[in-house]
């Protein structure tokens, strides 16, 4: 591109003066007229400082490069893995949201790589939206409406700490969960954390489809536990086990937030070893999954 300088003024002026703006830098009263004045060239030149580009005051191909960079909106474009990658603030964004909310523990680059790709996958499946790895409408809209749940959040991932009694007990007591599984293993696991959840506290609401009384009403949440692969249903929200509890609770807490239908369906998916569970095993995932989800509905 031919480089824009001190004295241009124009369209590709105002698309310069546009974008620093939009990043904050200072443009006086004038804003945005199409001249590129003083005013401009002391922004480019912070802007190229602030990116770590050589001193100037000259829009280039690296100058506009990064502008260009630097002013994505998460749902600008269509994001998927391509050769070169991905990369802009965009991008960066999407790293961001992803982190809090559970999937991956990716460098917040803004490069759309391998492991950001995989990570897009894995909340698309939490999510129940076709797992392709492309990040587009449907995948930005259900991003956008967890934005209370990560926007200003740490991305650092880290493992959290099992929620107290009482409020685990407040928990059970307050939510109607069933849970249920088609596996005499998994329909075993759904009775022991309907157990556990009863010896927690008398009062609570938590089940399963073997001890459960009645039809499931509007505003509960069902909970079908799998062996991991897909859901049982399309659109159905799927989690995937992991020991560490913080992170299975934060993508529980996803799942729950995206099921929309009445009653709520979610889906846990085990790892494929545990269809020959051992009596301890098969109280390890109780445990873990009882804990996670009292984490995530506190």
């Amino acid at each position: 591109m031919k480089p824009i300088a001190r004295g241009d003024q124009g369209p590709a002026v105002e698309d310069v003066q546009r974008r620093l703006l939009s990043l904050g830098y200072d443009l006086g009263s004038t804003r945005i007229d199409g001249r590129f004045s003083d005013l401009t060239a002391a922004a480019v030149a912070a802007f190229r400082s602030d990116e770590g580009l050589p001193a100037g005051e000259t829009v280039d191909d690296a100058c506009w490069a990064a502008l260009v960079d630097a002013t994505f909106q998460l749902g600008d474009r269509t994001l998927f893995l391509k050769m070169p990658y991905f990369h802009g603030r965009d991008v960066r964004e999407m790293q961001i949201a992803l982190n809090v909310l559970g999937f991956g523990a990716m460098q917040v680059d803004g490069i759309f790589g391998a492991q950001t790709e995989q990570a897009v996958r894995d909340f698309q499946l939490n999510v129940g939206i076709a797992p392709d790895g492309i990040a587009g409408s449907l995948t930005f809209n259900a991003i956008d409406r967890l934005r209370q749940v990560w926007e200003g959040k740490d991305a650092t991932p880290h493992s959290g700490s099992r929620t107290g009694f009482s409020r685990a007990a407040e928990v059970l007591e307050g939510s109607e969960v069933c849970f249920w599984g088609t596996d005499p293993t998994l329909r075993d696991i759904a009775n022991r954390i309907a157990n556990l959840a009863l010896a927690t506290t008398a009062q609570s609401r938590v089940t399963s489809a073997d001890t459960r009384q009645g039809l499931p009403g509007a505003g509960d949440l069902l909970i079908e536990l799998t062996f991991a692969g897909a859901p049982s249903g399309e659109g159905i929200p799927f989690v995937a086990f992991t020991d560490d509890s913080q992170v299975l609770a934060t993508r529980l807490d996803t799942a729950v937030k995206a099921a929309s239908a009445a009653p709520r369906r979610i889906c846990i998916g085990l790892p494929p070893s545990a269809d020959a569970l051992t009596v301890r095993q098969r109280q390890h995932y109780t445990v873990a999954v009882l804990d996670a989800l009292c984490t995530a509905l506190a």
